[in-house]
């Protein structure tokens, strides 16, 4: 070995040598170490206010719960005007009406006792079921609204819909054809949509102006001109297959004139590609049935019998007549033309009433529920017939096709070989038919445990008028034996023990005629409401505000205002769910978090209340009423509306303005619902002036959703008790707060991480490789092992560092009081003449480092660990640098040498992309913060000069790096000086070793802080990079991961609950960031690779579990580090278990 004298140190380093960091903590009165708190008052501080904030949320969290599982602090009790005008629209109507009190308190919340309902209906048929024998047709009433509330009970079933979408008319002595509303169309097409094997044949119907204008001269060819000119125009959805005419109105022609209209009709369909249909009534002469024949693809006949003015009580389809019909119709009708429709409605003879009723199954069996009478089958006959006197004295005879009409026509259809089949209209059926088709239709045996449920869900008795809706009772479930023909399958008898009932709604708040009340749903947005309302205040026009809570949490200066300027405010939920589809639990949090919010906000309580996705005229299904129901009996007003302008598709605002005023104008007024928030509003917003200044001059009034009700102002909107109020008002800050907390985190994070992972990739591309100057001086060098129980792996330390090739260099060997056999494999050495092996007890590495400093007579020490093994050439790289006198160390690179299972593979990529990108950046700087003591290079001088190793730290390598750059030595980076080493191949072992290396960082960090202040770019970069990046980022960043987590339990909690929007989801610009992050990391690392071509680019298919799995593991370590030095608990060293390793470079995978 040489011994090198070390030169005498200039007056300036001598000085700097006295800066603190130089000086011991316990020569400053502190503790021996940074953080630690030897007397734990410190851990007792942190604990009690820890476990006093935590007692606090509790506290809070458990009266938050009760208040938001409660009625929100609103009464239940209406208050007495209201409750005595709903109780006048409930006498208005003449017939009987079931009051709550008549109904026992169910023991389940509506919407799980509907739940409970639907699993009484019958389940159909799954997996292999039989082909259907015959093909179902379906005419969808569109005058029913509930009517496609049909299809998805259909059991698939159906081959063909008929929707009535279209009708002839006559207007200004020409015929035109004229259709429904979109709205109409759109549950048929949303059925179609998932059910793709159902052709839509749209019925076309005349009606009674374009039946009169075909008793004209020229009425036939107007009519037909007009349908020519319909087919003409492309179909607007692929679905249409072709189109069916209603030709009852036609049955009176001549057979010429029906020829004729069939014949161009039809010629007109197939022009377009379109199949031709024709329905006709049971009364059809034979002649128009063989010219139907002749013309049309399909003839769809009446297997039941139409009653006009005067006709008396009897059965709408006899057995003994069906048979005859249906055997005359094959005479004239070619089998695969023919199509026999089966009746599904009733007809009620009232007395008095010339004109029988055509009646629903469900109102039936309600009516003669509410009058206490009953249905029987007449096996004879082949119908079901009923008998009752309602309120008013009348009295009913009924006659009915229902389930088991329908079981015995389509064995029969059967048998007579038909084979096609048509429902007469959907929403007017027995829901058994479904069964009926499913198992009969199919050639399987019915049984009558099938029809025994009969549950009324789609359909809702209504009384009274207007646009506010007070639901009374959900349906009752009626119980049926069914009895059939064990040879035959016939029915035979049905009676019933329990008669089924529909649920029962009352529709109330008509006001007086042209009264307006605009109302808003969905805000208040930041966006657009403030502009409406400033429209609004300019035209001194009220309006009602149906607030959802998540978007007043956000803007609830909006709130305020709305109220300040006299507005109404009413609850729409807290996040917009589809109420029919969440629990009962989750509705009552929707409600009664708006209220509480909205308490908290204004100090008032609301009483009005819209549901998400509520239809104008009251509902239609039971769910509808059970999700209702709770808000009644907690004392909400429920408004719904009475113009629906659909103002949240596509349209202009003069286009919009044309649609408000028109339906006003239908309705004579009404609630008119319009939209502030839940997309772009803006049209809706400009539409605003335009609606209020034409309907004023047409003499309409706006007013409020109170004057409608005949109340005050204050009766809609109570002051709430203070206590709730101000409660409501510090959970709601807090809660928003706390939002808006997750908010910042999340873009702080993405944009430390952009800013950082940029800025290194700039640098490290930046930074110029060390240059030595030229000299042919070859400084000494010692390679130090400090050693504390290495006995698996310190033999092939030592022999890797003797295969150096370098010409001068020692190794000294410190063992820091190993209780293995350490020493003794170290000794084993000691004949070597470049090896000095040295024994002392247990003080630490930085002591046994001092200890090899001490010794030491070179001018270089490279240090490194005893579980690495130094490349051959890695000495002279390093010591190459130390020609420069600025240098004062150098970073070797340091390489996994045991990748052998995937935790050490992740450590690999880990330590590839840091050393890469980091480390070459930081150089560039002169603000390396580690030089790693696997290998790193030290100017012996320069050790001297910045204190030697402190055991003042856990990290004493990244301690001596930053005390060495603090005394004007540079610190390089040699990515060719390579040391292989030992990585943790345990979890637990992994998480010892990081919480003392961020520990030891952060004490490291900590205790150079002066850095900052003699503004150097260690002080002014690498430490609050270390801050930032390094302890931060690991509490923010869970952060930002929770807000992405919240973000897809709400989308996946709201998903069926809330008309999906992936659109806006794959938009939304937070998931645009956080994949962002990620896609940035995965350039950095493929740079990364790019500069170390040595290592396998497949350890970057490990970046998904990098992110995922590794890097939670390190945020766990980096705080337990920042809890121990919180509570001054520091950590020990701990040891990893050594097993050894063989690495080869080339084979770095």
């Amino acid at each position: 070995m040489h011994n090198i004298g070390r030169p005498k140190r200039s007056a300036d380093k001598a000085a700097r040598s006295e800066r603190g960091y130089h000086e011991t903590r316990t020569s400053r009165g502190l503790s021996d170490r940074v953080f630690l708190d030897p007397s734990h008052r410190r851990k007792t501080r942190v604990l009690f206010s820890l476990g006093t904030a935590f007692t606090g949320a509790v506290v809070w969290l458990i009266l938050f719960a009760a208040m938001v599982g409660s009625n929100g602090g609103l009464e239940a009790a209406l208050p007495e005007p209201i409750s005595i005008l709903k109780e006048q629209n409930i006498w208005s109507d003449r017939r009987r009406l079931p009051m709550e009190e008549d109904r026992e308190a169910p023991s389940l919340a509506a919407i799980e006792l509907h739940a409970q309902q639907e699993a009484l209906k019958y389940q159909c048929v799954s997996g292999d079921a039989p082909a259907q024998k015959q093909k179902v047709y379906a005419v969808i009433p569109a005058k029913l609204p509930w009517a496609a509330k049909s299809l998805p009970r259909s059991c698939d079933t159906l081959h063909v819909v008929l929707p009535t979408w279209f009708h002839v008319t006559e207007s200004e002595g020409a015929a035109q054809v004229v259709g429904v509303s979109s709205g109409t169309r759109d549950p048929v097409l949303e059925y179609i949509e998932k059910s793709p094997q159902v052709d839509i044949l749209p019925l076309l119907q005349l009606d009674a102006a374009a039946t009169r204008l075909l008793t004209t001269p020229d009425g036939a060819r107007q009519v037909t001109k007009a349908l020519t000119n319909f087919f003409d125009r492309p179909s607007q959805n692929e679905a249409v297959t072709g189109y069916c005419l209603d030709a009852s109105p036609l049955v009176p022609l001549t057979s010429r004139a029906f020829s004729t209209l069939g014949q161009e009709i039809t010629a007109a369909l197939r022009r377009q590609g379109f199949t031709s249909c024709v329905k006709l009534p049971s009364s059809t002469p034979n002649t128009l049935l063989v010219l139907a024949n002749r013309f049309f693809d399909t003839v769809i006949v009446n297997g039941y019998q139409e009653y006009w003015i005067g006709s008396a009580p009897q059965p709408l389809a006899d057995k003994d007549w069906f048979k005859a019909h249906v055997v005359s119709l094959q005479e004239h009708v070619a089998p695969g033309k023919l199509v026999v429709e089966l009746g599904t409605h009733a007809v009620d003879w009232v007395t008095g009433q010339p004109l029988p009723e055509i009646r629903s199954f469900a109102q039936t069996m309600s009516a003669l529920a509410k009058e206490g009478g009953t249905a029987e089958f007449a096996p004879q006959a082949g119908n079901t017939r009923a008998n009752y006197i309602d309120a008013q004295g009348l009295q009913h005879r009924v006659w009915m096709l229902d389930a088991a009409s329908v079981q015995n026509q389509l064995l029969e259809l059967q048998s007579q070989g038909i084979t096609a089949v048509s429902l007469s209209g959907l929403g007017y059926e027995d829901p058994g038919i479904w069964a009926v088709l499913d198992q009969t239709g199919r050639g399987m045996t019915l049984s009558g445990a099938r029809l025994k449920n009969v549950v009324l869900s789609d359909y809702v008795e209504l009384f009274g008028e207007g646009p506010f809706v007070a639901p009374i009772a959900m349906p009752q479930v009626g119980r049926r034996a069914v009895q059939t023909d064990p040879t035959t399958q016939e029915v035979t008898s049905v009676s019933y023990s329990e008669m089924p009932r529909a649920g029962a709604v009352r529709l109330y708040g008509a006001g007086a005629p042209n009264k307006v009340v605009l109302t808003f749903d969905d805000g208040p947005h930041p966006q657009h409401p403030p502009a409406a309302l400033d429209i609004l205040r300019e035209t001194q026009t009220p309006g009602a505000f149906f607030v959802l809570g998540n978007s007043a949490i956000a803007a609830p200066e909006l709130v305020t205002r709305i109220l300040a300027e006299g507005h109404e405010l009413g609850s729409h939920t807290f996040s917009h769910p589809n109420m029919g589809e969440v629990s009962a639990s989750r509705a009552k949090v929707e409600v009664n978090s708006t209220q509480l919010l909205i308490n908290g906000i204004t100090g008032k309580n609301m009483r009005l209340y819209r549901e998400p996705y509520m239809r104008s005229g009251g509902p239609i299904t039971s769910k509808e009423v059970a999700s209702l129901l709770p808000l009644e009996d907690a004392g909400y007003i429920i408004a719904g509306m009475d113009v629906v302008p659909r103002d949240w598709i596509t349209q202009t605002a003069d286009e919009l303005a044309d649609e408000i005023i028109r339906q006003v104008e239908l309705n004579a007024g009404g609630v008119v619902l319009l939209h502030d928030g839940g997309g772009d509003q803006s049209q809706t917003v400009a539409a605003l002036p335009r609606v209020i200044s034409e309907l004023r001059d047409k003499g309409y009034t706006f007013t409020t959703l109170a004057d409608l009700l005949g109340v005050s102002p204050e009766m809609l909107l109570p002051e709430s008790d203070r206590v709730t109020s101000t409660f409501g008002n510090m959970s709601f800050l807090a809660v928003g707060n706390s939002w808006s907390l997750l908010t910042i985190a999340f873009w702080t994070v993405f944009g430390i991480g952009v800013f950082r992972s940029l800025g290194l990739l700039l640098l490290a591309a930046r930074r110029q490789r060390h240059v030595a100057p030229p000299s042919e001086h070859v400084p000494s060098v010692t390679i130090v092992i400090p050693a504390y129980n290495e006995a698996r792996v310190i033999e092939e330390c030592i022999r890797k560092a003797l295969y150096s090739e370098y010409e001068d260099f020692d190794i000294i060997v410190v063992d820091d009081g190993s209780t293995d056999d350490t020493y003794e494999k170290a000794i084993s050495f000691a004949y070597h003449p470049l090896v000095t092996v040295l024994r002392q007890p247990n003080r630490g590495k930085a002591a046994a480092l001092n200890a090899a400093l001490d010794e030491a007579q070179s001018e270089i020490l490279i240090c490194i660990d005893a579980d690495s093994q130094i490349a051959p050439d890695a000495v002279g790289l390093l010591a190459a640098h130390f020609k420069d006198p600025k240098v004062g160390a150098v970073a070797g690179r340091v390489v996994v040498g045991n990748r052998d299972n995937l935790l050490t593979r992740l450590q690999a990529l880990e330590y590839i992309t840091a050393q890469a990108v980091e480390r070459r950046a930081k150089e560039h700087l002169n603000a390396i913060t580690v030089v790693p003591g696997a290998i790193g290079a030290w100017r012996t001088t320069a050790l001297m000069e910045a204190g030697i190793f402190s055991t003042e730290t856990l990290t004493e390598d990244a301690d001596m790096t930053m005390a060495m750059i603090r005394s004007d030595y540079q610190v390089i980076y040699e990515d060719r000086a390579v040391a292989s080493t030992e990585t943790p191949r345990s979890l637990n072992a992994l998480m010892t070793q990081r919480l003392r290396w961020s520990l030891g960082m952060m004490q490291a960090g900590w205790k150079h802080l002066g850095a900052t202040v003699e503004r150097r770019n260690l002080g002014l970069v690498a430490l609050p990079d270390l801050a930032i990046f390094g302890y931060l980022m690991p509490l923010i960043a869970p952060l930002a991961d929770l807000f992405l987590v919240i973000l897809i339990i709400e989308f996946c909690a709201n998903f069926g609950a809330t008309e999906p929007d992936f659109a806006s989801v794959i938009t939304n610009p937070l998931l645009i960031a956080y994949l962002a992050l990620p896609a940035l990391e995965i350039a950095s690392a493929a740079i990364a690779f790019r500069w170390d071509p040595t290592e396998n680019p497949r350890l970057l298919l490990l970046l998904p579990v990098q992110r995922i799995f590794y890097r939670q593991i390190l945020y766990l370590s980096v705080i337990r580090a920042l809890w121990r030095a919180m509570t001054g608990s520091l950590a020990n060293w701990g040891r990893m278990t050594r097993e050894g390793f063989q690495f080869d470079q080339a084979k770095s995978t």
